[in-house]
């Protein structure tokens, strides 16, 4: 039997309706061209893998512990043949006493997910899909977004050929309202590809929760990826999540704050971006074959904060950096010191006072100081911060 098309009014009748899905989560409405749904859809499905085993974090959260293989950034078609291992035999942990403390401090089982395994945080269907549709609008980092501010300091303007960056970033949590994050990074650059990691403070991803978290952020040419979400980097460490939560945090005033140290060089033997976090503890890499601009060194780095406010939401804010102004005061202010730069045999050097230079795209409510640099243990030094009369 041949089943005839509707055609005229009956047709378009039927395109309009169905062309939308509309659904609440957080009691935010979503809206989704079906074109859209139907590939978001897939995305979920590719990120959401089978569990060896589900743990939780001591504040709630739950991750699944996926095999190392079959994580989501080996979906990738470019990676689909690939020989990596589960351990960076490179750069074997120095302190065992530092990575069980991560263990101790994060998990509830004390321990993390089992060797062969690496843990991903579980989104339902809808919480994945109202990550993307928030963050999708932020795309690309280096071009004007409405609501998205920065105070920042970075490698001047010119030919520059960088194999890794680093720094010491002081860790701070404060309110965030909804649609809201503030964050405080490292990030690499060349051409159209960016790294970057570091904290925020984001409760639109995490359903609500505004504990301050590690971060992961990956610009491929026109695509953006947020911590494990889509392809592109390979996690390796089975009891330190990509955006682990972080349990002790800087509160203003402290005589030592609390910090993490991002670090991001390229291995002079594989060629690949590795990421580190505080004491050398390697978390994972970006392989070669997905990037483009970055599969040579990095042309530009950067520290700083970025605080963004959705314009539609009518608040003020958010904090950025410690939350207040900086004064130039480590025990005061969010800041970054020993920062750095690597070669290529990944030999570490202190930024110059003449190879930076400072920006902020809103100095009424966000700036930075650079201090430059002082001695070794402080290294080249900036700091930065924002006042939000919301919640001061």
């Amino acid at each position: 039997m041949q089943v005839r098309r509707p055609t005229g009014a009956i047709y378009q009748n039927i395109i309009k309706k169905y062309q939308y899905a509309t659904f609440f989560t957080n009691g935010v409405e979503v809206k989704l061209a079906m074109k859209e749904k139907i590939e978001l859809h897939r995305k979920f499905k590719l990120y959401n893998k089978p569990a060896v085993e589900e743990i939780k974090t001591i504040n709630g959260d739950t991750y699944k512990c996926v095999d190392f293989y079959k994580q989501p950034a080996f979906d990738h078609p470019l990676l689909r043949n690939h020989s990596y291992r589960p351990n960076l035999d490179q750069y074997k942990l120095q302190n065992v006493s530092q990575e069980s403390s991560w263990k101790s401090e994060l998990w509830a089982n004390g321990k993390g997910c089992p060797d062969g395994t690496v843990p991903i945080r579980k989104y339902t269907r809808k919480e994945f899909i109202r990550v993307h549709k928030l963050f999708q609008r932020l795309y690309p980092s280096d071009a004007p977004v409405p609501g998205r501010f920065r105070a920042c300091i970075h490698t001047k303007d010119g030919p520059h050929t960088f194999y890794g960056g680093s720094a010491a970033l002081s860790v701070y949590n404060f309110a965030v309202g909804e649609g809201q994050y503030s964050a405080s990074y490292l990030t690499l650059r060349a051409a159209q590809d960016q790294l970057q990691y570091g904290w925020w403070i984001n409760p639109s991803m995490y359903g609500g929760d505004g504990t301050t978290r590690l971060f992961l952020s990956t610009e491929v040419e026109k695509t953006k990826c947020w911590n494990l979400m889509c392809g592109g980097y390979v996690h390796t460490h089975k009891s330190i999540p990509i955006d682990a939560p972080i349990t002790r945090v800087t509160h203003r005033g402290d005589i030592t704050p609390i910090e993490i140290v991002p670090k991001i060089v390229k291995s002079p033997s594989t060629k690949q971006w590795n990421l580190l976090i505080t004491h050398d503890i390697a978390l994972g890499f970006w392989p070669n074959e997905v990037l483009k601009g970055l599969s040579g060194p990095a042309e530009y780095l950067e520290w700083g904060g970025e605080a963004y406010n959705p314009p539609d939401k009518g608040l003020s804010g958010p904090r950025m950096g410690s939350g207040y102004f900086p004064q130039g005061f480590g025990s005061l202010d969010g800041y970054a010191r020993v920062m750095a730069r690597y070669d290529e045999a990944v030999t570490y050097f202190d930024m110059a006072n003449d190879e930076l230079e400072t920006y902020s795209d809103n100095k009424d409510y966000y700036r930075v100081i650079d201090v430059g640099y002082s001695d070794k243990n402080y290294g080249h030094m900036a700091y930065w911060g924002a006042w939000c009369s919301e919640f001061q």
